[in-house]
């Protein structure tokens, strides 16, 4: 009955294969538009997700490498910073030790100069008059004093006038030779070589002539043992000094690092929600513009569709118009009259 139809209907013999053949176009191209459009999606995504992973990548070693050559300019300015104070310390404080060391030796001096002068004064009149006891006995009062090492009274012609040696004084006791009778002059030679002993004298004058002289020496370890304490002590300010500038600048580079590693953190994560936002976002938008594609498409096409067929419909009418009716009414007819 359907082909009986479509062999009676002129029109519809003249719209159906062109409808058929458009529709089927239209199909094929609607189906091949959306596909590339697809495969072009997914190759953008893709394009997308590299470049952003290359982006992360790429910023995680820059802040890595940052990360790293901090860490070794922290190391570096530290082990500068306490080089540098270490140097400043030790040279000032090795300064002020020299100085205390110095001034220890003058005070010293000082005091070997003074005690040498008063022993000087009191003896004038001993000298004169050959009073040995009364010599003895100053040297004897000024051996009261535990730094004094010897005290000796010369005439004017450097011979000894008194002999009294403390030979408790351990110092001294280096000077003494083993046996027979101490010689003063060589005694104070010995002292004289002596680093660690300071030798000083006064003359002894009367009436502006020097009629004898007093020498006498003082011993210096205690001065120089007191001055190499004040310098271990300050040895041991400078290491410990060191050592605290060393935790402190650790301590600080170890809080920068934890912040730049803190900050290297997040802008990782940052760059990681960016990326998957960017792809979201994109694929969102892809998927409008194709879904857009193909309204505007189906759209189209059945407009298209809908003036293609008009035009079929207007064309099959004026062809019925010139053959004067349907083809198959008209060769009815012609065999009617025919019969």
């Amino acid at each position: 009955m359907a082909q009986g139809f479509l062999r009676n209907n002129l029109r519809l013999q003249l719209i159906a294969p062109v409808a058929v053949t458009l529709v089927t176009g239209l199909v094929i191209l609607v189906a091949v538009v959306l596909l590339t459009q697809s495969k072009g999606n997914r190759l953008l995504n893709n394009e997308i997700t590299a470049g952003f992973n290359s982006n992360e990548e790429m910023v995680s070693n820059s802040l890595q490498n940052l990360d790293t050559e901090l860490r070794n300019s922290l190391g570096t300015m530290t082990v500068t910073t306490q080089e540098t104070l270490t140097a400043s310390s030790e040279e000032a404080l090795h300064k002020t030790a020299d100085s205390i060391q110095g001034n220890l030796r003058a005070m010293r001096r000082q005091n070997g100069d003074t005690t040498a002068t008063l022993l000087a004064q009191v003896a004038e009149s001993a000298i004169i008059a050959r009073d040995f006891s009364a010599l003895n006995s100053f040297v004897r009062s000024a051996h009261k004093n535990p730094d004094l090492v010897f005290t000796f009274y010369l005439d004017r012609e450097q011979k000894p006038l008194t002999r009294y040696v403390n030979r408790k004084n351990s110092k001294l006791k280096s000077y003494l030779p083993q046996s027979g009778r101490p010689d003063v002059q060589q005694i104070i030679a010995a002292a004289q070589e002596d680093p660690d002993v300071l030798v000083t004298s006064q003359p002894v004058l009367s009436d502006g002539e020097q009629i004898g002289l007093v020498s006498i020496a003082l011993d210096m370890t205690e001065a120089r043992t007191q001055a190499q304490a004040v310098n271990d002590s300050f040895t041991e300010l400078i290491d410990d000094n060191e050592e605290q500038v060393e935790t402190i600048l650790s301590a600080q580079t170890i809080t920068i690092s934890e912040v730049l590693k803190k900050t290297v953190t997040e802008i990782g994560d940052n760059v990681g929600q960016a990326t998957i936002q960017t792809q979201n976002d994109v694929t969102a938008s892809q998927q409008q513009v194709a879904a857009d594609t193909r309204n505007i498409l189906l759209l189209s096409s059945v407009i298209g569709l809908t003036v293609i067929l008009f035009i079929l419909l207007f064309n099959a009418r004026s062809i019925l118009r010139l053959l004067g009716g349907e083809p198959t009414d008209m060769v009815a007819m012609a065999r009617q009259l025919a019969e």
